[in-house]
């Protein structure tokens, strides 16, 4: 027929004798058509159907000015089809993301809870009772510890416990981003502000309006940049890098360092009137050395979620292995503790018992 021809070849036709041209169905033909035509609406993936039209006057036929105008009709109403498409695709998608993030922000409120902060000793759990008093305060909360001893997951049981907890949780570690990038990357940007700001941006205190931003390594940020964290922490506000327009904010702020902050503002590195605006209220998580009776407790942890993660199953630690780990000091902390098991079972024969010769040599004193 005419609109599968149409159809197959992509492109409009034009008939100026319906009644005498074969390619023209019986069924156009009964009810009197004199010229017809027919165009493909094309949309880049595929067509999805046709538009056609038939005249039935004696003293009219379509021309070939009409077909030209009949396509470009043709490609407006196709665009408008696949654009009603893609509209309906992307809600369903938007929709879908909504309900897995929904899921996702369940799951991270499970897993940030106090029940996986795992540990019973006296001074874990005297930690754990302070967090349970100041989750639901609405001031700064500084945590201080070594390197690897949880500070993010202190962080993350405060604001998943609070009134908070269906905001954003945003993190940025201080340490990690250069200091000429830092305040464009915490207070955001508009166009124009530096070479290469085509366009404005949020910073990551917008993104986390009405929720918690986590500053981690905080004793890292530049002196500079303390002054303007300590204008958002006094007045709820901030400007853009290169904007004069003041933005109203809500954000709970916790901050955490390894460093000795006292000696930074002694020397000069740390804004003293900033640290006392953090330091609200402190948290201070103890090194693992200092909490040995818990070392039994998270190996188990550990090499449950290890064997998960790869599908494996191994029968545990022999007691050997689990001496030497209890006697280790832990410089790395948690996370030098998680990194080491997570090695040993990857390498770990299935079903095996994790004797003292899996253990790294720091560990086992086989240097």
């Amino acid at each position: 027929t005419l609109a599968q021809r149409a159809i197959r070849e992509r492109k409009s036709l034009l008939i100026m004798d319906a009644q005498m041209d074969s390619r023209v169905s019986t069924s156009i033909k009964i009810i009197g058509a004199r010229s017809v035509m027919c165009a493909p609406l094309i949309c880049p993936q595929k067509t999805l159907g046709i538009l056609q039209i038939e005249s039935k006057s004696k003293d009219y036929e379509f021309s070939k000015a009409d077909l030209d105008l009949f396509t470009g009709i043709a490609s407006q109403v196709a665009l408008l089809i696949y654009s009603a498409e893609l509209f309906d695709d992307l809600k369903r998608a938007n929709e879908r993301i909504a309900s897995e993030n929904k899921n996702l922000k369940k799951q991270q409120k499970v897993q940030s809870s106090f029940g996986n902060i795992i540990g019973t000793s006296p001074k874990i759990k005297e930690v754990l009772e302070l967090v349970k008093k100041v989750s639901n305060a609405p001031y700064s909360v500084l945590i201080t510890g070594k390197s690897g001893s949880g500070k993010e997951l202190i962080a993350k049981a405060i604001h998943y416990n609070s009134s908070r907890s269906g905001q954003p949780f945003v993190v940025l570690n201080c340490a990690a981003i250069p200091h000429d990038l830092l305040e464009s990357e915490l207070f955001g940007y508009e166009k124009g502000a530096f070479t290469g700001a085509g366009e404005t941006k949020q910073g990551l205190f917008e993104v986390a309006n009405k929720g918690t931003i986590f500053l981690d390594e905080i004793g890292d940020m530049h002196p500079h940049t303390q002054a303007k964290l300590l204008r958002i922490l006094q007045e709820k506000e901030l400007q853009r890098v290169g904007g004069t327009k003041v933005i109203k904010i809500d954000v709970r702020v916790l901050a955490a360092t390894n460093k000795d902050l006292k000696n930074a503002m002694s020397s000069g590195e740390f804004r003293e009137d900033l640290f006392y605006r953090l330091n609200v209220v402190p948290v201070h998580l103890p090194p693992l050395c200092e909490r040995k009776e818990d070392i039994p407790l998270l190996i188990t942890h550990f090499l449950e979620l290890s064997c998960a993660d790869i599908g494996k199953h191994v029968k545990g630690f022999a007691q050997e292995a689990v001496t030497l780990l209890l006697n280790y000091s832990w410089p790395g902390n948690v996370r030098e503790l998680r990194n080491v098991v997570e090695r040993i079972v990857t390498l770990a024969p299935e079903d095996s018992m994790l004797g003292v010769d899996m253990l790294p040599p720091e560990i086992s004193n086989k240097s």
